[in-house]
């Protein structure tokens, strides 16, 4: 992790122990990909898309009606809203962090974050 000084990587160490993300592993993750040749990326992609579709698709009751990630639709705040419940996966254990838009446009939305998701933010 180059680059960092010492004050910088305390301060994403105290971080991930507070919030209980993983910067620091993230970023060492985001450095290792940067340079790396655009099909290679590609494929990570596509590997990680693939494991996420099939993942969903065998644990959550939204997910199960589609074959293919293809089929999918937009997700919408109203189907994301009727279809709550059957979007959350049975198979995460961990904790979600709830979050809330603010409400600009029409009513505030809540939803549910990772920690993971927390750490590339």
């Amino acid at each position: 992790m180059q680059n960092f000084t010492i004050m910088g990587r305390f301060r994403f160490f105290l971080i991930d122990i507070i919030r209980g993300t993983s910067i620091i592993k993230v970023l060492k993750e985001l450095r290792r990909q940067q340079f790396l040749p655009a099909e290679q990326l590609e494929l990570i992609r596509q590997q990680k898309l693939d494991h996420l579709f099939k993942l969903a698709q065998s644990t959550t009751d939204y997910y199960s009606q589609f074959k293919s990630y293809h089929e999918l639709p937009i997700l919408t705040k109203d189907i994301i809203t009727s279809n709550f419940n059957g979007i959350i996966s049975r198979s995460f254990k961990e904790k979600l962090v709830r979050k809330t838009t603010g409400g600009s446009t029409a009513e505030p939305f809540a939803y549910y974050s990772t920690r993971q998701s927390q750490s590339y933010l």
